[in-house]
């Protein structure tokens, strides 16, 4: 059994439709009825020179004992390519053996991170052994052609680059036992 059925007065104000022309947002869609004022002030057009992109903010914070932090920030944008690509990223083990890392369907990338999920713990307090065991996860990320690692990467920290070479071209392995870690492969 329903209910008595409601309409609502057209010029009900509690009963306004959300998604009217007016309510969309500056410089989008026609201007509202009525409006006879300068068009500037709804602003630019959409753009039709679209582009991905990839935007980065890197923070560090350096302190001394007893005196004042410093902080050093780089924060940059990147225009890409509009592609429509997908980026890659994937929750991954490393082992004490080097191998290539996967670039999976990004052809061109232009910038892979990697981010070191060990010494992350579920309990607040992990025992001295999880500690120890935790610091020797360390992941080095290489090349195929050298034996020694470019970069280390220590356990709960992060490496970005942008590759000069293909993808598969770099390695990476844990200097102790499996490491897990995050791998992100950005288009462009």
């Amino acid at each position: 059994m329903s209910g008595p059925h409601f309409e609502p007065e057209d010029n009900d104000p509690l009963f306004e439709k959300p998604h009217e022309p007016k309510d969309l947002p500056v410089g989008y869609g026609p201007p509202p009825e009525g409006f006879d004022g300068d068009p500037a002030l709804l602003g630019p057009p959409p753009s039709t020179n679209l582009t991905d992109r990839l935007t980065v903010i890197d923070i560090v914070y350096y302190q001394l004992v007893g005196e004042g932090v410093e902080e050093d920030e780089c924060r940059f944008e990147r225009s890409l390519p509009c592609i429509e690509e997908q980026p890659y990223k994937r929750r991954l083990k490393a082992t004490e053996e080097a191998a290539p890392i996967d670039p999976k369907w990004v052809e061109n990338p232009s910038m892979v991170r990697i981010v070191n999920l060990e010494g992350k713990f579920l309990q607040r307090h992990p025992t001295p052994e999880q500690l120890e065991e935790a610091e020797g996860k360390v992941l080095e990320l290489g090349l195929l052609e050298l034996t020694e690692p470019l970069f280390l990467i220590p356990p709960g920290e992060c490496q970005r680059f942008t590759p000069n070479l293909p993808v598969n071209q770099f390695t990476i392995r844990s200097q102790c036992g499996i490491a897990r870690y995050i791998l992100q492969v950005y288009p462009g």
